[in-house]
């Protein structure tokens, strides 16, 4: 059998053969994680073997959901712009910027999705709106009254959006014309502070609210506590379940395997059958800390993220968990550890897995820093299976009280009934791999960059690896660009801007 394969003796004999081949110390843990993973019921499949991207989903939507497709989140087989180093918006190849039509501030960008046609949707905490590819206002929807802000970034499955509000109602409604499908009161409210993004897959939407009729769940920090699955067709609910914390930018994954996986904002991983509400397996993480970053599913390992704000940089204790921060990747199939990494800075952001310049294997790269006035950033690749770290990119310092752009606009925001006058807006938005393995992700500094290490030197430096371009406003955690056929788009804070990019996949 398998696991007679995977004995003792097979271990030391795969061991006395690897040292005999002089392989380096990250080939031989691949080998032998490899090797683990195969002899085990819930084997990892190796990164050769993960499927291949589509440009579309089954439906025929380009950008289905605020991070791309629900089973290749921050992935796309297509090529995104090159900017020159620090060049401005306007000298770019910019085919538009949208904007709230009353006032540039006065709301909040949460996503956008795009479907088959090449249509926009630009998700604001105050309306939805429909756009042509040229930027055109199609249809515009509001929540039910001006104290009740949107909530997720939605989800496109066929012809209806799926997104919650702050009253505590989750929404189908109709891509075509804006009308509603149907509305569903579950809960007394959503918080606000708790923006994330909405999930469905295989006709069950997965959402987070904060209290109903029957669970009475509030607290002082921001956040939901209770996770909700309901039918995409009618609403309806068919599972709940209350995580140990509260959530914070509540993101679903979804592996494939009629299970759906999330986090907690204390990094405890919870993966639950899809359709039943059964749980698989729970892994607890650190109590008392506190992370807007999500999780990402990728070759049959979940990564999951913690935060410890309170410690200071650099400090890595493996005893009483003070860590500023760590990495931790999962067998999705039964929860058990493949990896953890100690990081220098608390990840605030998600990670996103994809391949990178000069290497076959698939990499995960994970943005971290501090949210403060002088507070450090930074940008760390690893190997997706063993954890070796492959680059380090050393981002800028925020050298004003809030992110950019925030401070600025903050009267616009209480003019326009802006959920949050002034949001809070992470070192880093979420980052998204290009089919080139370009890496780009927004900045709290109002820069958008791109990260490619050409020379595999493990640095991010010079003009062929290093560009970026003044966006001047931050993006949220959440915020992450698209790349459909001919466009990039990106979302930050008040504003979408569409690039010219490549029409057709790399070859």
């Amino acid at each position: 059998s398998s696991s007679s394969a995977w004995s003792g003796v097979g271990v030391l004999s795969l061991i006395v053969l690897l040292l005999n081949l002089s392989l380096p110390v990250h080939a031989m843990q691949r080998l032998l994680l490899s090797a683990a993973c195969a002899g085990s019921a819930a084997a990892l499949r190796l990164a050769k073997d993960a499927p291949p991207l589509s440009v579309a989903d089954s439906y025929g939507n380009y950008w289905s959901a605020a991070r791309g497709s629900s089973l290749f989140h921050g992935m796309s087989p297509l090529v995104g712009p090159r900017f020159e180093r620090n060049e401005q918006v306007d000298n770019t190849s910019k085919l538009w910027a949208f904007d709230h039509p009353v006032h540039a501030f006065h709301s909040i960008p949460l996503g956008v999705v795009v479907d088959g046609e090449k249509n926009v949707y630009v998700t604001m905490d105050t309306t939805l709106f429909k756009l042509s590819p040229n930027s055109t206002i199609l249809w515009e929807w509001w929540p039910d009254h001006k104290d009740n802000w949107i909530t997720t970034a939605p989800a496109l499955e066929g012809d209806k959006l799926y997104l919650t509000t702050s009253n505590g109602k989750v929404w189908a409604i109709s891509a075509r014309d804006g009308a509603e499908v149907w509305t569903k009161k579950i809960a007394h409210r959503n918080n606000i502070t708790d923006r994330g993004i909405m999930g469905v897959q295989d006709g069950m939407l997965i959402a987070t609210f904060n209290s109903t009729e029957d669970y009475e769940y509030e607290q002082d920090h921001g956040g939901n506590g209770f996770v909700g699955a309901f039918s995409s067709e009618n609403g309806d609910l068919k599972w709940m379940m209350k995580p140990l914390a509260p959530t914070s930018s509540f993101a679903p994954c979804f592996p494939g395997d009629g299970t759906v996986v999330f986090q907690d904002r204390e990094g405890t991983a919870y993966s639950h059958e899809l359709k039943t509400g059964k749980q698989r397996w729970v892994m607890v993480g650190e109590a008392d800390t506190f992370t807007r970053g999500f999780p990402v599913v990728a070759n049959g390992i979940v990564y999951t993220v913690i935060s410890n704000v309170s410690s200071p940089r650099g400090y890595k204790d493996e005893v009483d968990g003070h860590s500023p921060g760590w990495l931790t990747a999962r067998n999705v199939a039964d929860g058990s550890l493949v990896w953890r990494k100690h990081l220098d800075m608390p990840p605030d952001s998600t990670p996103v897995v994809g391949r990178l310049p000069g290497r076959s294997e698939l990499s995960i790269v994970q943005p971290t820093g501090y949210t403060r006035q002088n507070g450090t950033t930074a940008i760390y690749a690893f190997d997706a299976l063993t954890g070796e770290e492959q680059w380090t990119f050393e981002g800028p310092e925020l050298k004003q009280r809030l992110a950019a752009g925030i401070e600025e606009t903050t009267f616009a925001r209480f003019l326009g009934f802006a959920s949050e006058v002034e949001p809070k807006a992470g070192p880093w938005g979420s980052p998204l791999i290009d089919a080139a393995g370009t890496v780009y992700v927004g900045g709290q500094d109002g820069y958008l960059y791109t990260l490619r290490d050409e020379n595999l030197d493990g640095t991010i430096s010079g003009i062929n690896e290093l560009s970026y371009i003044d966006t001047g406003l931050a993006p949220l955690n959440i915020n992450s660009p698209a790349i459909i056929p001919g466009m990039f788009l990106f979302p930050h804070m008040s504003t979408v801007v569409s690039f010219k990019s490549p029409e057709v996949p790399l070859a």
